[in-house]
């Protein structure tokens, strides 16, 4: 990720990811949503990827981070289950002809 001198905006460089446009695709579904960055271009990279230019999100403050884990039904921010990262990080390895680097 790049950012704008002034900030507002990134830019995501995606070569050889042809999965990113997905994400890209999912962010413009959702334009509007507070908790996904408002894309506001995409450039071809010759043929071998992409730059997106998107919203810089911000951190939210504990209020808003705390109000999004309970929606979500998720362990608080805060103190979030080693055991939940560990079993997610562990299911991910475990899957046949995937590669995770340690």
């Amino acid at each position: 990720m790049y950012a704008s001198p002034d900030g507002a905006h990134v830019a995501r460089v995606a070569p050889w990811d042809p999965a990113y446009l997905l994400s890209v695709e999912v962010a413009r579904r959702l334009a509007g949503n507070p908790y996904v960055p408002r894309v506001a271009e995409v450039a071809s990279l010759a043929g071998v990827g992409h730059v997106v230019s998107l919203e810089r999100l911000q951190p939210a403050d504990a209020t808003q981070a705390a109000a999004l884990c309970v929606a979500l039904d998720l362990p608080p921010w805060h103190n979030p289950s080693p055991g939940l990262v560990d079993d997610t990080a562990g299911r991910t390895r475990a899957r046949p002809g995937r590669h995770c680097p340690s």
